[in-house]
């Protein structure tokens, strides 16, 4: 399950999903064993998102005024794997705007025009820094050893930015 909250509401860079869903599985550095092509496709969702709701995938909160989003997708039906471990990262790229981009960047780079596009189409896909929270579930039959403590609230909230911050930054 994966929440978002778009902190890039008030600018032509509202699009946030197009980040690469990726499992490293069992040893796995450089390359990973299952590679997606982008956060919509993932969720069954393909060029853009709805509120979508089925048994093994969907998006039940879609709010682009407020820059809320939650999907979930289960893997009942293709399931991942592993013997070892287990590592699962989603890429934080957004697409938007090229003069956006530019701005945001400046001469830094950190965009890139989106493949099949042309310059006078002014599209691009360009790194993001949204908030992100997700969970995992999976299904264990071996015992296993206890997993350490979570850090208190506190600390897995400190850096957050909150709403009065959020808008400040539009």
């Amino acid at each position: 399950m994966l929440g978002v909250r778009n902190l890039y509401t008030a600018h032509l860079a509202e699009w946030w999903g197009e980040g690469e869903v990726k499992f490293y599985l069992d040893g796995d550095k450089d390359w990973p064993t299952v590679c997606g092509t982008g956060t919509e496709d993932y969720i069954g969702s393909g060029w853009g998102t709805q509120e979508t709701i089925t048994p093994h995938q969907g998006a039940c909160i879609i709010d682009d005024d407020k820059g809320y989003y939650s999907f979930y997708r289960f893997h009942i039906m293709d399931p991942v794997y592993f013997s070892r471990d287990i590592r699962v990262t989603i890429q934080q790229l957004g697409a938007g705007k090229e003069n956006w981009a530019r701005e945001f960047y400046g001469d830094a780079g950190g965009y890139y025009r989106a493949v099949g596009t042309k310059e006078e189409d002014g599209f691009c896909i360009f790194e993001r820094s949204d908030d992100y929270a997700s969970v995992a579930y999976w299904y264990q039959t071996l015992p296993t050893t206890p997993f350490p403590p979570l850090p208190s609230r506190k600390m897995r909230s400190a850096y957050l930015m909150d709403d009065k911050n959020k808008e400040e930054t539009k």
